[in-house]
């Protein structure tokens, strides 16, 4: 999910990952208010937040150094009013929260989609790498797909390069559909999921599009992004 953090510093209460408890699992989420990415896994134990909290980015990014310096033995995660405290073996640290109220995420997550699209992962990505050398603008990596029945058709523009397109088959079965993204956000999001096929649900062109692992992620885990579009 950190990825998605805001790296707008006038948005306080987006510049980390909001955590909270729900029915035996917790549920981690970030935004930035173009993006949306969260994982929910489950729980052993009993640890129940009175409220959610939000991590501070540079708190996350150290707790991820430590994790990956030593990948044995029991963590400890647990919180205050106002710190974070993790603790390993003969390690603790503690971090500062952020003090903020997060968005309520839940009403920009669409609760049904039109469209379902089942598509390699892998071979998605190698496309909008591709394509996004060529987009016009760098700093959006604009690109268009363009919807069919079996396919999905990626184009990117450059007024001074040319264009560039790539069709991929899919599994799909509906209305012909067009919308741009943000190739990056999308990348973003196929880097960091590990199963070979991704559902990406879309209602029109000017909705948001939800990308979900196909399959079991495994774990009991559940990974939700959404990615709003972009006019092209």
């Amino acid at each position: 999910t950190q990825f998605a953090i805001s790296a707008d510093e006038t948005r306080h209460n987006l510049n980390g990952v909001f955590f909270e408890t729900a029915e035996g699992n917790v549920r981690m989420v970030a935004t930035d208010g173009h993006r949306l990415s969260m994982v929910q896994r489950p729980l052993e134990g009993q640890f129940n937040l009175k409220r959610g909290v939000i991590v501070p980015r540079k708190g996350l990014l150290e707790l991820r150094r430590l994790l990956s310096e030593d990948q044995t033995g029991a963590c400890e995660l647990g919180f205050t009013e106002t710190s974070g405290v993790f603790r390993r073996g003969d390690v603790t640290m503690v971090m500062r929260l952020i003090d903020g109220t997060f968005p309520d995420y839940q009403q920009v997550i669409p609760k049904e989609a039109d469209r379902t699209v089942i598509v390699d992962r892998p071979r998605l990505l190698d496309t909008l790498k591709r394509m996004s050398l060529l987009s016009s603008d760098r700093s959006t990596n604009a690109v268009r797909f363009e919807l069919r029945e079996g396919s999905l058709k990626v184009t990117s523009q450059n007024p001074d390069l040319g264009d560039a397109k790539e069709e991929i088959p899919v599994s799909y079965k509906g209305q012909p559909l067009q919308i741009g993204f943000n190739a990056r956000y999308l990348m973003d999001v196929l880097q960091v999921v590990d199963t070979a096929q991704m559902n990406v649900e879309l209602c029109d062109e000017l909705s948001p599009g939800v990308l979900k692992p196909a399959g079991d992620p495994g774990a009991g885990a559940r990974y939700t992004a959404v990615i709003m579009p972009m006019r092209i």
